[in-house]
């Protein structure tokens, strides 16, 4: 709660994970996850979106920091065949695979 007595809100899907946060002073986050409950998409407060993608083993392979802005930059994981990250990524404004 803040000085003027107006409480931070959390909105949550069904499964109990915050989809918005709407902080006292009127800032929001949002955030999206896929059928298995990963997250997949975060929005914070200055609307700077943050995508993750997943493999079939809920690894996390791909991050985009700023989508779409100048500012955007792509982390990519690599795993080997026990799961283990093997190697690490980071690339400025690269294109991204859809």
């Amino acid at each position: 709660m803040n000085e003027r007595g107006v409480a931070t809100t959390v909105q949550e899907n069904s499964e109990k994970r915050p989809i918005k946060v709407i902080a006292a002073e009127g800032s929001n986050e949002s955030f999206q996850y896929n059928i298995n409950g990963m997250l997949t998409d975060y929005i914070n407060a200055a609307g700077n979106i943050t995508t993750l993608q997943n493999n079939d083993q809920n690894k996390l392979i791909q991050t985009i920091l700023a989508k779409g802005k100048p500012e955007q930059r792509i982390v990519l994981w690599e795993y080997d065949q026990y799961s283990q990250a093997t190697s690490i990524k980071i690339g400025e404004k690269q294109q991204i695979k859809q």
